[in-house]
C-alpha cells in the first residue's frame, strides 16, 4: 500500500481514470488517497516511466504561438488577472516562473516592469522564452535543483504547476529559501474538495490523468509552509480565474464525449443548467475547481 509523502500516512485506492483528455493511450492511472483526515492528499501511483510521451503538442500550454501577437492574445484575459493579483502585493523587482509553458504570463510581467527568469521542461518553449521574448529560460525536467542554482526572486509563480511535480513538498521547502525578505509565492492549482470533482471524479476535467501526479488540498500547502515561516495572504477558490475554471469544465464535462452536433447542443444546455444548480455549492470556502494561494515572507526574516 503506497504511503503519503506527505505526512508519511497511508493511502488508499481512491479512483482510477484514464487520459480522457488527451486520449495519449487508454492505460489506467490509479490514484491513491491519504487516509490521514488532516491530510487527504490525492497522488498518483506508480508514476509511469514514461510521462513525457504524455506531454504532447496537444496539451494546451505547448500549443506553440507563431509570435509575439499570438503569445498575447492566447489566454490573455486570466494572464491580466494573475499579473494584478501578484502587483496588488509585489509591484517590481525579480521574479521566477516555474512551468511557464511559452511564457504568456512571464512577457506580461516583464512588460509590467518584473525582470523575469523561467524554468521550464519543454526546450522549445524556452527556445521561444530567450529568443524571441527576452526572457532568460532554463530547460529543466527537475525544477527544484534548478532552483536550488538560483538567488532570491520577489515573487515565486506556479501557475497549475505543484501538481505536475513529483515532489511537490522538497520544492515547497526550498521555496523560501529563494525568496526575499517580503517576497510572495503565489501557487494556484486544481481543488480537490471542490464540488465539481465530487461529481465528476474520474471523468473530473483537472484531474488530467497522468499529468496532474498530486492533487492537494489548501490547508495541506497552508500548514506546510507554515513550518517554514511563509504566512498567507491570500487563501482563496473564488477569484475570478476559479469562477472562469468552473465554467470552462462545467461546460466541458458534459461535452467532449458528443461528435453529434445535436447531441452536443443539448450536452451544453445541460451543462448551462447545472451551472447554475451548483452556484450555491461552488460559493461555499473552497467549492470551486481551482484555488489561488499566495504566501509572503517576512520582511524582518
Amino acid at each position: 500500500m503506497p504511503i503519503c509523502a506527505q505526512c508519511g500516512q497511508s493511502a488508499k485506492l481512491f479512483l482510477q481514470a484514464k487520459d480522457y483528455n488527451l486520449k495519449v493511450s487508454d492505460v489506467v492511472f490509479d490514484y491513491y488517497r491519504c487516509t490521514n483526515p488532516e491530510c487527504g492528499v490525492i497522488f498518483l501511483s506508480p508514476i509511469p516511466d514514461n510521462l513525457g510521451d504524455y506531454y504532447s503538442s496537444d496539451y494546451e500550454i505547448y500549443a506553440k504561438p507563431q509570435n509575439i501577437d499570438e503569445l498575447t492574445n492566447v489566454f490573455g484575459y486570466q494572464e491580466d488577472i494573475k499579473l494584478n493579483q501578484i502587483m496588488k502585493f509585489v509591484a517590481g523587482g525579480k521574479m521566477m516562473e516555474i512551468g511557464p509553458g511559452y511564457g504568456g504570463f512571464a512577457y506580461r510581467a516583464k512588460k509590467a516592469g518584473f525582470e523575469v527568469e523561467a524554468i521550464e521542461m519543454n526546450d522549445d518553449a524556452c527556445r521561444f522564452m530567450n529568443d524571441v521574448i527576452g526572457i532568460k529560460a532554463s530547460v529543466s525536467a527537475d525544477p527544484i535543483s534548478t532552483l536550488r542554482k538560483t538567488g532570491q526572486f520577489d515573487v515565486i509563480a506556479l501557475w497549475h504547476v505543484i501538481e505536475h511535480i513529483p515532489d511537490p513538498w522538497t520544492m515547497l521547502d526550498i521555496i523560501p529559501e529563494h525568496l526575499a525578505p517580503g517576497g510572495i509565492v503565489v501557487i494556484a492549482a486544481p481543488n480537490p474538495q471542490s464540488f465539481q470533482f465530487k461529481i465528476f471524479q474520474s471523468h473530473w476535467r483537472p484531474l488530467e490523468a497522468p499529468r496532474h501526479l498530486n492533487l492537494i488540498p489548501a490547508h495541506v500547502i497552508q500548514k506546510h509552509l507554515d513550518k517554514k515561516g511563509i504566512k498567507p495572504i491570500i487563501l482563496d477558490s473564488q477569484d475570478e480565474l476559479a469562477k472562469l475554471a468552473d465554467y470552462t469544465y462545467w461546460h466541458d464535462g458534459f461535452t467532449r464525449y458528443f461528435s453529434n452536433p445535436a447531441l452536443k447542443r443539448m450536452a451544453r444546455i445541460a451543462s448551462g443548467l447545472t451551472h447554475v444548480f451548483a452556484k450555491p455549492f461552488e460559493r461555499q470556502p473552497f467549492g470551486r475547481s481551482t484555488y489561488t494561494l499566495i504566501f509572503q515572507r517576512p520582511t524582518d526574516s
